[in-house]
């Protein structure tokens, strides 16, 4: 989704592959119990917002959809654009998180790592 994904840097000021976060955790004393590529309750939100930057061309659309008019910069193709993709659009993005969770390619992991 290139500057279209939900984590830009405007919301993270870091962002890790699973190796950079496994090199880190171990350079800190942690390891690795597992990586979880699956987490729907992370990854189908991000991916749907992906979905709706990308069509919208607008940085955050979903969440200014949901706050209504909290945030001057909410426009009507945000409303629209994320209305399509909850609903018409809605099985063409489970079908991504379901392709990129099986194929480790998730736009969010969960890492669960324990002092050694």
């Amino acid at each position: 989704f290139g500057n279209n994904w939900f984590h830009t840097p405007k919301f993270h000021l870091y962002e890790n592959s699973p190796r950079s976060i496994s090199i880190l955790l171990k350079k800190t004393g942690f390891k690795i119990k597992y990586i979880d590529y699956w987490s729907p309750e992370h990854h189908i939100p991000t991916t749907l917002q992906s979905f709706i930057n990308l069509t919208a061309k607008s940085q955050g659309a979903l969440h200014r959809f949901i706050r209504r008019g909290h945030d001057s910069a909410f426009h009507l193709k945000d409303a629209i654009w994320s209305i399509f993709w909850m609903t018409i659009g809605a099985p063409l993005v489970i079908l991504f998180w379901i392709s990129s969770a099986i194929t480790h390619k998730s736009s969010t992991i969960v890492v669960i790592a324990s002092t050694k």
